[in-house]
């Protein structure tokens, strides 16, 4: 015997593992006593008075009673989240908690569910990427819609850009403006750097290349931020 230990989940009872199912010592011994008091050993018992003769039956119901224990134990009654089950059973849950994939729980029943919560999927509407988060277990997503983390790179991209335009929509005027004089300042050093590092390989245009470069910065920067 064996007992399953389990948690209800959104209406399921997913296991948690198993442990041993412990033995009530004192009504196990008055259940094996009730069953003794129905033998023939116990008959004979009572119906002997020749002291070495009572003292052997003794013995062997004492014998009995024991063995009784290993036999046919009586379990403490399972708490909430636990229940006695048989060990054929135990060793079918056991083997298929063993094959479980990661996002995968086994329920009571034996039936495997997925468990995909707290996991982000994207769908999209109308060209806008909308994000949800899965928060009840056996939820999987729209057949339309693609994990978080299996996004290609353009998708993840096209998000990312939708992210940073949403933030800059929701800044104050004067934010903005400030954020947007600190990346046309990132934007000219970054073009010094390109440039000295041109001239070092010997680049003529060095110079033509770092302000062709800084010009396209600066106009997307500005479409960024309105300006």
């Amino acid at each position: 015997m064996r007992t399953v230990l389990f948690e209800e989940v959104d209406g399921h009872k997913v296991i948690l593992g198993f442990s041993h199912p412990v033995i009530d010592p004192i009504a196990t011994q008055r259940a094996a006593a009730e069953k003794m008091m129905d033998t023939e050993l116990y008959s004979e018992y009572r119906a002997t008075w020749e002291p070495e003769k009572r003292k052997e039956l003794a013995a062997q119901l004492c014998d009995r009673v024991r063995q009784f224990f290993h036999t046919s134990p009586v379990f403490f009654r399972p708490t909430n989240g636990e229940e006695i089950i048989e060990n054929k059973e135990f060793e079918e849950l056991q083997r298929s908690l063993k094959t479980l994939a990661k996002n995968e729980k086994l329920t009571r029943e034996g039936k495997v569910i997925e468990d995909n919560r707290g996991r982000i999927y994207w769908t999209q509407e109308l060209g806008t990427w909308l994000r949800s988060t899965v928060c009840t277990l056996g939820e999987g997503k729209p057949a339309t819609a693609i994990w978080g983390d299996e996004l290609s790179s353009s998708q993840a991209r096209e998000i990312e850009e939708q992210l940073e335009t949403d933030r800059i929509r929701v800044l104050s005027p004067e934010d903005r403006a400030i954020e947007m004089r600190r990346k046309l300042e990132e934007a000219s050093e970054m073009a010094v750097m390109m440039r000295m590092r041109c001239e070092v390989q010997g680049d003529e245009k060095a110079l033509e290349k770092a302000r062709a470069w800084l010009i396209g910065r600066e106009t997307e920067i500005r479409g960024r931020y309105g300006d």
